[in-house]
């Protein structure tokens, strides 16, 4: 048996259905189809209507509606690969600004590690 994704699952599912001849008006969905690209183009290809769920964090292009797939798809890599940089950039600057207010509290003789809202604790 070989291994796939749910997303992938669920157009095999969909094209035995379109080989049956059941026809639908219009596919739904939940926000973990929503954001799979390849799932959506898939569907697109099929020419199939969807309303799908996206997660309210989504950046949409209405300019992006009318690109073909691949178009879309590298639209797509290319924010996805500016959102992992700025991630990451945020979580450097987070431990940067926990080991600078560890060491300011130390300064100030308190021991991190006793706060009991501190979640992060001091490398050793």
């Amino acid at each position: 048996m070989k291994f796939r994704t749910k997303p992938q699952i669920a157009l095999q599912l969909i094209d035995r259905a379109l080989a049956n001849g059941v026809r639908v008006a219009v596919w739904t969905f939940d926000e973990f189809y929503g954001r799979d690209g390849k799932f959506l183009d898939g569907l697109e290809q099929r020419r199939q209507m969807t309303i799908e769920q996206v997660r309210s964090a989504t950046k949409t292009w209405l300019s992006a509606a009318d690109l073909k797939p691949a178009a879309r798809r590298k639209r797509h890599e290319k924010d996805n690969k500016k959102r992992r940089c700025h991630q990451r950039r945020n979580l450097q600057a987070g431990k940067s600004h926990t080991k600078t207010k560890t060491a300011r509290l130390i300064a100030m003789g308190i021991d991190p590690d006793r706060i009991k809202s501190r979640i992060v604790q001091r490398a050793a």
